[in-house]
């Protein structure tokens, strides 16, 4: 179903012409109903000898591979924010992805972390909510899966 950009129905009748239209984004939503972020972490930058890059990672369950895809990490406290992201052809499920902006880029500790994963051509979102302890720990909200308006 990866290059199935639009599903066109006709009813032809007597009294009856449609077309019903199911768009990418409404094919995202019913394949992709039961993914969820698997193995969520942080890596804080705490000013250690050898400093660790701040990092989040995760994986996906829920569904055997995503199509092309972009992974998007959103670092909040509560005066700054940054996101970085990255596109790929594919996400096979329990393979990890990892968002590595370096401490140069990102210098606040944050209190919160969005996980977001859209796809090109549709308005379908799986969205989830981290927020971080002061050891660096995390705590989901659980996934949101939307079509962003």
């Amino acid at each position: 179903m990866k290059d199935v950009q639009r599903i066109e129905v006709n009813i032809i009748s007597p009294k009856l012409n449609t077309v019903i239209t199911h768009g990418r984004c409404e094919v995202h939503e019913r394949l992709y109903k039961d993914i969820h972020f698997t193995n969520p972490n942080y890596t804080p930058g705490r000013g250690r000898l050898w400093t660790p890059s701040r990092t989040f990672s995760t994986s996906i369950a829920g569904y055997p591979r995503l199509d092309a895809c972009k992974f998007t990490v959103t670092f909040i406290d509560e005066e700054h924010n940054a996101a970085w992201s990255r596109s790929d052809k594919g996400w096979t499920s329990g393979y990890s992805w990892a968002m590595t902006p370096g401490n140069a880029n990102l210098t606040f500790e944050p209190t919160k972390i969005i996980a977001e994963i859209s796809f090109p051509d549709s308005t379908f979102v799986i969205r989830e909510t981290f927020t971080v302890d002061e050891h660096g720990k995390l705590q989901g909200q659980g996934p949101v899966r939307k079509l962003q308006k």
